[in-house]
């Protein structure tokens, strides 16, 4: 055989060849070609749907945020009010107890003013009765006047009795007298 037709019969079997793979082969390569279409489009729709739910509760996820972030402000702003109303009662309750207790103190030390100031001023008018009745038994001549000085000191001793010189405040001259 000639160098052509060998050419030519190896051209016709490779022509045969194709055409029968390809007469095979189509059926199969356009069942894989569809087949790959329809998964295609099903994942382009299982892909929008999966969005779509995903867009969904990013919006929920949102504004479930939003409410829980505004809720905790107001809850902020509830208590910093709740605690300044505390705070300032708490202020009056202190500023109340500190003027009560330096208003009892105060009547404390005044009661205890009046205390040592009469336990003084009785002192003092003792004295001075003692010193008075040394020197009227001890150098007055005059009757009269022995008699008015005794009565005198008589009235002054039923004062010192009754505390009546409890309630004349005291000076600091009364308070150097003191023997």
């Amino acid at each position: 055989m000639s160098m052509g037709m060998q050419l030519a019969f190896g051209l016709i079997n490779f022509i045969l060849f194709f055409a029968l793979l390809y007469l095979i082969l189509k059926p199969i390569a356009r069942e894989f070609f569809y087949a790959r279409r329809e998964r295609i489009k099903k994942d382009i729709a299982q892909s929008a749907w999966k969005l779509r739910r995903a867009s969904q509760h990013y919006k929920e996820a949102r504004s479930e945020y939003d409410n829980l972030t505004n809720d905790i402000e107001s809850r902020k702003k509830a208590i910093s009010i709740d605690c300044e109303k505390e705070c300032g009662a708490i202020i009056k309750e202190a500023e109340y107890r500190r003027d009560y207790l330096i208003m009892g103190a105060r009547k404390i030390a005044e009661e205890e003013i009046k205390e040592s100031s009469g336990a003084i001023k009785d002192r003092l008018v003792k004295t001075a009765i003692d010193r008075a009745s040394v020197k009227l038994s001890s150098g007055a001549h005059e009757a009269a006047n022995k008699s008015a000085i005794k009565k005198g000191l008589g009235d002054l001793a039923a004062e010192i009795a009754s505390g009546a010189f409890k309630k004349i405040g005291i000076n600091s001259r009364d308070e150097a007298s003191i023997p």
